[in-house]
C-alpha cells in the first residue's frame, strides 16, 4: 500500500513539473494533453493545496485506494479509427462541475476505467499514436527528471524538498492568473482608441483574478488541466473567463458591447451571452431527481439547449392529461449563489480603485461604482426564480402582440409572444418549467428571406424596439432589461414570423409616476430645458444629502453651455442619466435597469444597420401619442398646459412647415390632439 501511495505522490508531482515547463517551452502542433489518469493525479495535488494535513492525507488515500483499483484490472485494447477518437478517449470523460472537489469526489466514487493500450484501424494513424505518447513521454522525463529523482531518494531531506517544491509550483501558477492582467492590459489593449475603456478593461483584469479565493482559482487551474498545456495567453484567458464568476462575466458582456475592442477579445465575451460553460449532467441529473414529486418527466434531455451565466436551459417532455408536450426547465447553477457573493464584494473594491485612478478621471467616463452596484443587485434579483417566473407572466401579457411589418415589397405579420409557464404540483421549486418554442437567433433566421427582404433584421429590431419603448412608458411600464441576441428566438414561417422573448431574469416594471418623470426627462433633454432636468432629477434624488434643486439648475446650464462650446450634439436621455450618477445622485433602481435595457437594445439596432436609435423611436411614438403624453404630464407632475405647448413647439413647426396652403393649425391641437 506505501508503494502505491508513493507512486501517487510522484505522478502528481511529475504532471505539475510537467505543467511548468509546458507553459515555458516550445509546442507541439497536436498539443500537449494528460490522460484522464494523468489529470486525476494532478487534480489531487492542486485540491490539497493550502489545505491542512489531515484534507491532504485523505485526498492522497482516496488516490491510493483508486490506483489500487486500477492495479487489478488488466490493460485493456481499445481500438480507434483516427486520432481524435484516440485523443477523446485518452483524455476521458472528466466530470467538469463548478468545483474541482465535487470533480474528485464523483471521480473516486466510480470504479476506474482500464488503462488503455490503443490500436488504431490503420498503421498509419498507429505510428501518429505511438509518436505522439513517445514524444510526451520524452518530453515529461527532460522536464521533471530533478522532481522524479528527488521524490525516488532514499534520503528523507530530498524527497521532503521535493514536496515543497510542489507547493511552490502550485504557487507559481497562482500568480500566473494575478498577472493576466498586466500581459492582457499591455498586448491587447494598447491598441483600443478609447482611453477610459483601456484603462477600465487593465484595472479590472488586473484586480479581478488576484482577489479570487483559492477554491476560486483552483478551478481555473483545474480546466488548464483539461486542455492543450501548450496553449497560448489567448486561450488561457479564455478559461479564465469561461470560470470566473457571474457578475464579472456580465460586466464583461457590457464591455463587449463598446467599439474598438480587439476581435479576439470581442468573441471571447460575446460568447458569454448565450454559451458558457455548462453544468454537467451529472449534476442536471441529481436535480431533476429531487424534482420527481414536483415534475414527472418523461424525457429529459442531457445536452443543454442554452447555457447562461447564471442559469442553464434543457428540453423536456411531460404528460398533460393523456397529451405528452414538449418543455424547457431552467435552472440556477450550482455554486452560483456564493460565486455571487464573492464577485460583489470584488468587483465593489475594484470599481473603487478605478474610481479613484487620476487618468480614468480625466478621461470625463462616469464612474463605475454605481454601475457596479447595480448589476450586484440585478445579478441577485436573477437568484429569485418566484420573482423571475413574477415577470415572465407579465411580460407574456405585455409583449404577446401581432404588427404587420414590411421590407420593401415583402409584407408578414410579426407575431411576438413570451412562453407559458408550467406549474409544478408545489409551490416552490428549483426549476422553472415552460412551454417548448422554436426559433434561432436573428441573424441566421433571416438568411432564409434575404434575396426577398433584405433589410428584414433591421425592421423587425426597430419593431421589437417600438413595443418596447410603448410598453414601458406608455402602456403598463412593463420592461425586459436583457434583450440581447441570446434572448430573442426568431421562425420565418409562410404566414408569420414569430418572435420569442425569453429569460426574464432581468427586468421590472415602471409606474405611473416614475413613467412620467422619465417622459419628462426625455422632453427636457431634447429641449434643454435645465429647470425641468434639475426639478425631474431633484425629485428622483433617493438621497436627501444629494444636491439641491437650484445648484443642480446651474450645473445643468452648465453642462449645456459646454456641450455647445464644444459641439457636441444634445445630450440624450442615457447621458442625462449618467451624468446624475456621476454626481452622486441616487436614482432608483428600475431607472437604472431601464436604462440598461435601452443601452443594449440601442447596441440591437446599430448591429441591425438601422438608422433608429431607442432615443429617436421613443420621439417618435411620443409625438404619435401626444393626448396620452400630455394626460400623464397633467396628472402626475401638474405640469402647466403652456409649458406642455412650449415642449411641442417642434412639432408645431415641422407641422406649419408641411402645410403649405392650410389653416395654421391651434398650438394645443398639435400637441395633445384635435
Amino acid at each position: 500500500m506505501k508503494q502505491v501511495v508513493h507512486f501517487s505522490f510522484i505522478l502528481s508531482i511529475v504532471l505539475l513539473f510537467v505543467i511548468r515547463a509546458a507553459f515555458a517551452n516550445g509546442s507541439q502542433k497536436i498539443g500537449l494533453y494528460l490522460s484522464f489518469e494523468e489529470r486525476l493525479a494532478a487534480s489531487v495535488a492542486l485540491s490539497g493545496y493550502n489545505q491542512s494535513e489531515e484534507t491532504r492525507q485523505k485526498l492522497v488515500q482516496s488516490l491510493t485506494d483508486y490506483t489500487y483499483k486500477l492495479s487489478q484490472y488488466p490493460t485493456s485494447v481499445v481500438k480507434v479509427q483516427n486520432f481524435n477518437e484516440f485523443l477523446r478517449h485518452y483524455r476521458g470523460d472528466w466530470p467538469s462541475t463548478h468545483s474541482l472537489d465535487l470533480d474528485l469526489e464523483i471521480i473516486f466514487k466510480r470504479n476506474p476505467r482500464p488503462l488503455p493500450r490503443y490500436e488504431a484501424g490503420s498503421p498509419r494513424v498507429q505510428r501518429q499514436i505511438d509518436a505522439y505518447l513517445g514524444w510526451k513521454r520524452k518530453y515529461i522525463l527532460g522536464t521533471a527528471g530533478l522532481g522524479l529523482q528527488g521524490l525516488l531518494s532514499s534520503d528523507k531531506s530530498e524527497r521532503d524538498f521535493a514536496a515543497v517544491d510542489l507547493t511552490k509550483l502550485i504557487d507559481g501558477q497562482m500568480k500566473k492568473l494575478d498577472q493576466v492582467g498586466d500581459h492582457l492590459a499591455n498586448e491587447a489593449f494598447k491598441h483600443v482608441p478609447d482611453k477610459a475603456i483601456q484603462i477600465s478593461m487593465e484595472v479590472v483584469l488586473q484586480e479581478y483574478f488576484s482577489r479570487l479565493a483559492v477554491s476560486s482559482k483552483k478551478l481555473i487551474l483545474s480546466s488548464f488541466l483539461g486542455e492543450d498545456l501548450l496553449m497560448d495567453q489567448m486561450k488561457r484567458f479564455e478559461l479564465m473567463v469561461q470560470n470566473s464568476g457571474p457578475q464579472f462575466q456580465k460586466l464583461l458582456q457590457i464591455m463587449a458591447r463598446e467599439k474598438g475592442l480587439p476581435e479576439d477579445l470581442e468573441k471571447i465575451f460575446r460568447v458569454l451571452e448565450d454559451a458558457v460553460r455548462p453544468v454537467p449532467w451529472i449534476q442536471v441529473k441529481e436535480i431533476v431527481q429531487q424534482e420527481k414529486q414536483n415534475f414527472d418527466f418523461t424525457y429529459f434531455e442531457r445536452k443543454p439547449l442554452g447555457v447562461g451565466t447564471m442559469a442553464q436551459v434543457h428540453r423536456a417532455q411531460m404528460y398533460d392529461g393523456d397529451k405528452r408536450v414538449n418543455l424547457v426547465a431552467r435552472f440556477i447553477k450550482p455554486g452560483i449563489p456564493e460565486r455571487v457573493d464573492e464577485d460583489a464584494k470584488i468587483l465593489a473594491e475594484v470599481a473603487v480603485i478605478l474610481d479613484n485612478r487620476p487618468d480614468y478621471r480625466e478621461t470625463g467616463a462616469p464612474p463605475i461604482s454605481p454601475i457596479v452596484k447595480d448589476l450586484a443587485a440585478t445579478v441577485f434579483a436573477e437568484l429569485d426564480i418566484v420573482a423571475t417566473e413574477s415577470r415572465q407572466r407579465e411580460g407574456r401579457i405585455a409583449y404577446s402582440q401581432r404588427s404587420l411589418i414590411q421590407d420593401g415589397v415583402y409584407k408578414n405579420y410579426l407575431d411576438i409572444s413570451v412562453p407559458e409557464l408550467i406549474h409544478g404540483k408545489e409551490r416552490t421549486s428549483s426549476l422553472m418549467v415552460q412551454e417548448m418554442i422554436f426559433g434561432k437567433k436573428i441573424d441566421k433566421e433571416v438568411q432564409l428571406v434575404k434575396d426577398l427582404a433584405p433589410n428584414l433584421k433591421r425592421v423587425v429590431t426597430e419593431e421589437i424596439a417600438k413595443i418596447w419603448i410603448d410598453e414601458a412608458f406608455y402602456k403598463g411600464g412593463f420592461y425586459h432589461s436583457d434583450l440581447h441576441q441570446g434572448n430573442i428566438l426568431v421562425q420565418v414561417l409562410e404566414q408569420s414570423i414569430r418572435l420569442n422573448i425569453l429569460d426574464f431574469g432581468m427586468g421590472g416594471r415602471l409606474s405611473p409616476g416614475l413613467q412620467t418623470k422619465i417622459i419628462l426627462l426625455g422632453l427636457g433633454a431634447k429641449s434643454e430645458d435645465s429647470a425641468m432636468l434639475a426639478q425631474v432629477f431633484a425629485g428622483l434624488n433617493e438621497e436627501l444629502s444629494g444636491p439641491s434643486r437650484d445648484d443642480l439648475q446651474k450645473q445643468i446650464s452648465e453642462r449645456i453651455l459646454e456641450r455647445k462650446a464644444n459641439g457636441e450634439p444634445i445630450l440624450d436621455l442615457g447621458k442625462w442619466i449618467g451624468w446624475a450618477l456621476e454626481r452622486g445622485i441616487k436614482l432608483p433602481y428600475d431607472l437604472i435597469n431601464l436604462k440598461r435595457g435601452f443601452l443594449i437594445l440601442d447596441k440591437l439596432l446599430a448591429e441591425a444597420g438601422s438608422k433608429e436609435t431607442m432615443s429617436t423611436i421613443a420621439k417618435k411614438l411620443a409625438l404619435r401619442h401626444p393626448l396620452r403624453t400630455a394626460q400623464k404630464l397633467m396628472k402626475y407632475e401638474k405640469v402647466p398646459t403652456g409649458k406642455i405647448l412650449k415642449l411641442g413647439i417642434n412639432k408645431v413647426l415641422s407641422t406649419l412647415k408641411s402645410a403649405v396652403g392650410a389653416p395654421a393649425p391651434l398650438c394645443r391641437s398639435i400637441f395633445v390632439g384635435s
